[in-house]
């Protein structure tokens, strides 16, 4: 997408047509519109994480850990009615796309996107305000790219969008067979730990997103001091098992309310989700292996997700060293459908603050079957049977954005 994008615009643009000569005797000067000019706009971001985890011995002992977190190179571009987007990281031996495409502004109403872009699923961008995201994260249903093509409608408080993607973002690079990509999506899976990490499962999985429909409304009311966004989100798509060659499916609704009051913000949501895969013969099908930033787990395939989430803008002085502090808790449960397998549940109470170029989170996370505050030997099953464990991580996300 980047390559497609880069063609683009190293296209010189069309000649215009010739305009009328003008009425004066004699002068044979012609004037005509300008062409539109190309505008770009690079940026990106360094990112490091300090970690503190009750589940890992080590760090009592040291003091908690710094790690590199991301390197990411951003860019916008228009070119008259044409817009276009791009983004790449780059983190600890893997890299991927996140978003490419490229789209045509036809109107002041629509826009038309084709590459990798957002799903229109759910809030968006974000129904969260920590660097963790809320739950549904973590199963491709919030902040989730795909390939494809989508449109979007927006007429004063309403918006309408579209979309029919043929695959999902990835794979890109790194070491596992499919999950090194930004987005979370049913992935195929190798068999033991070279995949799965220390919480293997018996055999290989298959499956993978294709042919996938997304349709969302939302509405915006006004009054006074209060906006209130109110939406419904619907997708549907299949689930093709490279193993058995058969089409299974998968589908997810969701309803929101996303409500500003002043300072204060309130995020509201419900999913629910279901994967219905077509495995081979005695395969478990209670989950489905979901991957990510290079590594995969089982999640299960069947369950609802609520989740809130509270932010307060402090106000702060226009001339200050110190432009933005939030302050905000982030809740989310994922109730699974399977009677053994153990729910989920993610509480994120933190502070964002923006100087300048640097932009800190921190997160202060307790959670139950979460795979990113859990010990090793379970962060695969944990967003599947989970291990009915509390564990507690705090985490501050360092980032230099230019």
């Amino acid at each position: 997408m980047l390559v497609l994008t880069a063609l683009l615009f190293s296209v010189p643009p069309p000649v215009p047509p010739p305009a009328p000569l003008s009425s004066a005797p004699g002068d044979t000067t012609r004037t005509a519109e300008q062409p539109p000019e190309l505008e770009v706009d690079v940026g990106g971001a360094l990112r490091y994480n300090y970690v503190y985890r009750d589940y890992r011995e080590a760090d009592a002992a040291e003091g908690g850990q710094l790690l590199f977190d991301t390197f990411r190179i951003n860019a916008e571009a228009t070119y008259g009615p044409i817009r276009s987007g791009a983004e790449y990281r780059f983190y600890a031996g893997y890299h991927m796309l996140k978003t490419g495409w490229v789209g045509y502004q036809a109107s002041d109403e629509v826009l038309v996107q084709a590459g990798v872009h957002q799903v229109p699923f759910g809030i968006t961008t974000y129904a969260s305000n920590s660097w963790f995201f809320q739950l549904p994260y973590y199963a491709g249903l919030e902040d989730d790219h795909d390939a494809g093509l989508k449109a979007t409608y927006t007429d004063g408080p309403l918006t309408v969008a579209g979309a029919f993607y043929k695959q999902a973002d990835g794979p890109f690079t790194g070491s596992s067979l499919a999950s090194a990509r930004y987005s979370y999506d049913v992935v195929p899976a190798r068999e033991g730990a070279l995949d799965y990490g220390s919480a293997p499962v018996a055999e290989a999985r298959s499956n993978r997103e294709v042919n996938q429909g997304n349709l969302k409304a939302t509405y915006t009311l006004e009054g006074g001091a209060v906006t209130a966004e109110l939406g419904a989100s619907g997708q549907y798509g299949g689930l093709y098992n490279d193993a058995t060659e058969r089409m299974g499916s998968h589908w997810a609704a969701a309803g929101h309310a996303n409500v500003t009051a002043g300072p204060i913000n309130a995020k509201l949501q419900l999913i629910r989700y279901e994967h219905a895969p077509e495995n081979p013969a005695g395969q478990d099908s209670d989950f489905v292996v979901f991957g990510a930033y290079d590594f995969p787990y089982k999640v299960a395939a069947d369950g609802t997700f609520y989740s809130a989430a509270l932010n307060y803008s402090v106000p702060m002085p226009e001339d200050g060293l110190v432009s933005t502090v939030n302050v905000y808790n982030d809740f989310s449960y994922l109730d699974k459908d399977p009677a053994a397998y153990s729910d989920t549940i993610q509480n994120i109470t933190g502070v964002s603050v923006g100087a300048g170029p640097v932009f800190t989170y921190f997160d202060l996370v307790l959670a139950k079957n979460h795979p990113f505050a859990i010990v090793g030997s379970d962060f695969a099953a944990a967003l599947a049977e989970g291990s009915d464990e509390w564990h507690a991580r705090f985490n501050v996300n360092l980032g230099l954005y230019f």
